[in-house]
């Protein structure tokens, strides 16, 4: 779980969700019919809504275990992107937010960040 408070994601690079398939180079992803070019522009996209995403999330996950309080500025910035992110990476966040919340060893300012981010993902 020590991972996960680090803010590994898959959505940071692992190769889960919708996306991977995209990196993978399946072909088809998106339908039959797609061109090359809009899979290049989808997968581009992925890739920038999962580097923004796991920079933010990386840097209100230092600032709450710093004792800190992220500015909120910083999470719109991460939400932004969260919601740009593939559907499946979007539940895999959701799990890992829950993980999160339901472990003992997590510090309460970190559990109170993923008690929000689920309370807005399940809206």
């Amino acid at each position: 779980n020590r991972a996960l408070l680090a803010g590994g994601t898959a959505a940071a690079g692992g190769t889960h969700g919708a996306a991977a398939g995209r990196r993978r180079g399946c072909r088809g992803w998106g339908g039959e019919g797609d061109s090359s070019e809009e899979e290049d522009e989808q997968e581009r996209e992925d890739r920038l809504a999962q580097k923004g995403y796991a920079a933010a999330k990386a840097a209100i996950l230092q600032c709450c275990r710093g004792g800190g309080k992220p500015s909120g500025e910083l999470y719109t910035e991460r939400d932004a992107h969260l919601y740009r992110l593939p559907d499946e990476d979007v539940r895999s966040e959701y799990g890992w937010y829950t993980e999160v919340y339901l472990d003992d060893e997590t510090p309460p300012s970190v559990r109170g960040m993923a008690e929000m981010t689920l309370i807005r993902l399940g809206e």
